[in-house]
Order: structure tokens, then C-alpha cells, then sequence
């Protein structure tokens, strides 16, 4: 049963059984508590809470984002591949799915990977500041791989990059 058919079971679950959660005031109430989850890395607690509270809503591309980075960030990477393609395969294009995903592959050690698909949502979006974030962080990470220092680059907002240290 892939993830989609699994929340979907869980969503109807919920508003059969407790029709309270139907309620979207509830499912906006509950970020917080999620949010506390996710601060204390109680990783399984958030995504148990998340799809509790959110069942009316669990199928939304947002709530399975969330869902999915939570997964991410539990290392259930598998779980979490698994939902980021079946978000992707809906609209390929949803640069917030492309960066979870390219952070994603920067957990897991993937670093051409995410550098990838980094580049390719800051070509679409220079600003996008958590892919400037997660591409200076695979730089740094593919850095200290090689065991140097590594050239420093600077990427302005038309999304060229200068090298900034050492020969040009």
C-alpha cells in the first residue's frame, strides 16, 4: 500500500471515528503542538499528532509536505522518498517539494544529488532562500569530504556565481 492509500485509510479512520477532528481550526491548532514535537525531536510523536488531528486533511499536498520533512528529519528516509515522489508525480514543478527533496538527499549523504536539484529550483527562483541555504551547505559538506577548504563562492541575486578566494 503505498503512503497516499495509507493516509488516506488513516484520514477516513479519523473522521469516521472522531468527527471532531474534521475540523480545520483544529488541524491549524494543531502546528503548534506539532511544532513542539518537532523542537523536542519527537519525530514520530509530530507525524502521529499531524495525521490525527489533520485526518480531514491528510491527502493535501501540504499536509503530506509535512509529513514527508518530518520523515526526513526521523530518517526514515525510505518513507520519505516515497511521499516526496508521489508529491512530485503530481506537480513536478512545486519547488517546496523540490528543496525537501534536495535536503533530503543532503541527509543522506547525496550531495550531487541535492546540489542538483538545489541549482535547478534557484534557477526558477534565485531568491528561494532555504535552496541558497541547502546549496551552501552541500558546498561546505563536499568541502570537508575532500578534506580542504574548498573555494568559496559567492551567488548573487541573478544567481551567478563569483568565485570569491583563491585563483579565479
Amino acid at each position: 500500500m503505498n503512503i497516499r492509500k495509507h493516509l488516506l485509510c488513516i484520514a477516513s479512520f479519523f473522521v469516521i471515528s472522531f468527527p471532531g477532528y474534521a475540523d480545520t481550526g483544529a488541524c491549524e491548532a494543531a502546528s503548534a503542538r506539532v511544532d513542539e514535537f518537532i523542537e523536542a525531536k519527537q519525530f514520530n510523536a509530530a507525524i502521529d499528532h499531524l495525521s490525527q488531528v489533520c485526518a480531514d486533511q491528510a491527502a493535501t499536498a501540504e499536509i503530506q509536505l509535512k509529513i514527508a520533512r518530518i520523515l526526513s528529519w526521523a530518517g526514515r528516509y525510505a518513507e520519505s522518498e516515497k511521499l516526496f515522489d508521489e508529491l512530485l508525480r503530481e506537480d513536478a514543478g512545486n519547488l517546496d517539494v523540490l528543496v525537501a527533496r534536495g535536503s533530503l538527499h543532503y541527509y543522506q549523504g547525496e550531495l550531487n544529488e541535492a546540489e542538483a536539484i538545489f541549482k535547478t529550483v534557484l534557477e526558477q527562483a534565485p531568491a528561494y532562500t532555504d535552496a541558497r541555504i541547502g546549496l551552501e551547505n552541500v558546498r561546505a559538506a563536499k568541502a570537508a569530504e575532500d578534506k580542504r577548504l574548498g573555494p568559496v563562492w559567492r551567488i548573487d541575486a541573478n544567481y551567478s556565481e563569483t568565485r570569491v578566494d583563491g585563483p579565479q
